[in-house]
C-alpha cells in the first residue's frame, strides 16, 4: 500500500473477526490442487477480505489525515494567538514602560511642586506671621483709640453732665424763683377775743388771715391753742393733722376770718381759779393764741405759717401784739416743704 505521508507511520490495525466471516484457507499446495469451483470461491473470499481491509486502512488514513489537520489549525491557531498575546504585551510592556518614564516624571515634576509647596508654605507662613503682627499692632492702635475714645468721651460726658447739672440748676432756680413770685403767703390779719376771760366761763377768739401772694393757697389747714402765760409761752409743736380734717381755699390778697373755715381755739380758755384769773387781770399773764397753717399752692409744693399772738387785759378786745418767737412762714431754701 503506497504510504501518503512518509513522516507518519502507519500503524498496523489488527483484522477483525466478524461473526459471519468464513476461514481463510491458505492455497492448497501444488501437489494438491483443489478443484475450480473451490479455488473460484477461495479467491474471491480474499478479493473481498482484501478490499475490506483497504477500506478500514484509507478510512484510519482519513482520520489520521484529520486528525493532523486539525492539529495542525489548532496549532496554527496556537501559533496566533501567542502572536496576538506577545503584541499585546509587548504594548502593554510598552505602555507600562512609557508608564514608567511619565510616573518617573510625574515624580520629578511631583518632587519640583513639593519643593514650590514647600516655598509658598514658607511664604504663607510669613505672610500669616506678618499679619498676626499687623493685627497685633491694629489692636494696639483700636485699644489706644478706644482708650483716648472713653477718655474723651468721659471727659465729654463729664463737661456735657456738668453742663445739664448747670443748666438744670439754673432752670430749677428760675423755676423756684418764678414760683416764689407766684407762690400764696398765708399770714395774720386780724384778731379779736369773743369776751374778757371770767371765772370758769370759756373765751374764744376769732382770728383773720389774708394771702398776700398771687396765686390761690389750697387745702389750708389751721391748728390754733389758747393759753394764759407769764410773759410769755414756750414754743409749741404742731403736728400736721392725718386724718381728715377741714380744708379751704384762700384767693390771694383776700382778706378771711378763720371763723369762715369755722375753725376756732379748740378747746376754749377756761381760767378756773381765781389765781388764774386775777393772775391775768393784774399781770403779769397775757392771753396768748399760737398756731399754724398748712397750705398748698398750684405748683404741688406744700407750705407752712406758724403765729404767736397775745393779748394784754384792758385792751381793746381786737388788739393783739406779736410774740417774741413762733411767728414764722417756709423759706425757699427749705424746699417749700412742710414741717
Amino acid at each position: 500500500m503506497p504510504n501518503y505521508d512518509s513522516g507518519n507511520p502507519i500503524n498496523q490495525q489488527p483484522i477483525e473477526k466478524r461473526p459471519n466471516a468464513r476461514p481463510f484457507n491458505s492455497p492448497t499446495p501444488p501437489d494438491n490442487p483443489h478443484s475450480p469451483t473451490a479455488e473460484g470461491i477461495s479467491h474471491q473470499d480474499v478479493q473481498s477480505e482484501v478490499k475490506d481491509i483497504e477500506d478500514r486502512v484509507k478510512r484510519a488514513e482519513r482520520w489520521m489525515i484529520g486528525l493532523t489537520g486539525g492539529i495542525a489549525f489548532f496549532a496554527l491557531c496556537a501559533v496566533i494567538v501567542g502572536i496576538l498575546q506577545w503584541s499585546a504585551m509587548n504594548g502593554q510592556l510598552k505602555e507600562m514602560q512609557g508608564g514608567s518614564r511619565d510616573t518617573h516624571t510625574l515624580a520629578q515634576a511631583a518632587d519640583i511642586q513639593a519643593k514650590k509647596m514647600t516655598d509658598v508654605s514658607a511664604a504663607a507662613d510669613k505672610i500669616r506671621q506678618a499679619a498676626e503682627n499687623m493685627v497685633t499692632q491694629d489692636q494696639r492702635i483700636a485699644d489706644n483709640a478706644e482708650k483716648s475714645l472713653n477718655a474723651s468721651n468721659a471727659q465729654s460726658k463729664r463737661a456735657l453732665d456738668e453742663s445739664i447739672a448747670a443748666s438744670q440748676r439754673a432752670l430749677d432756680a428760675s423755676i423756684l424763683t418764678s414760683q416764689l413770685d407766684e407762690r400764696p403767703w398765708v399770714v395774720i390779719s386780724s384778731f379779736r377775743l369773743s369776751q374778757e376771760p371770767e371765772l370758769n366761763k370759756g373765751v374764744t377768739a376769732t382770728i383773720g388771715v389774708i394771702n398776700t401772694g398771687k396765686t390761690p393757697a389750697i387745702d389750708v389747714i389751721p391748728l390754733t391753742a389758747m393759753s394764759s402765760w407769764p410773759p410769755e409761752p414756750p414754743a409749741q409743736d404742731f403736728p400736721k393733722p392725718s386724718g381728715p380734717t377741714n380744708r379751704g381755699v384762700l384767693p390771694p390778697a383776700s382778706p378771711a376770718a378763720v371763723g369762715n373755715f369755722n375753725i376756732t381755739p379748740d378747746p376754749p380758755l377756761v381760767l378756773d381759779t381765781e389765781a388764774e384769773l386775777s393772775a391775768y387781770n393784774n399781770g403779769p399773764n397775757n392771753l396768748y393764741i399760737q398756731g399754724k397753717f398748712w397750705y398748698t399752692d398750684i405748683f404741688h409744693r406744700q407750705h407752712w405759717t406758724t403765729f404767736c399772738i397775745f393779748h394784754p387785759h384792758g385792751r381793746p378786745l381786737e388788739s393783739f401784739n406779736y410774740c417774741v418767737v413762733g411767728n414764722d412762714v417756709d423759706r425757699p431754701e427749705q424746699g417749700g416743704k412742710a414741717n
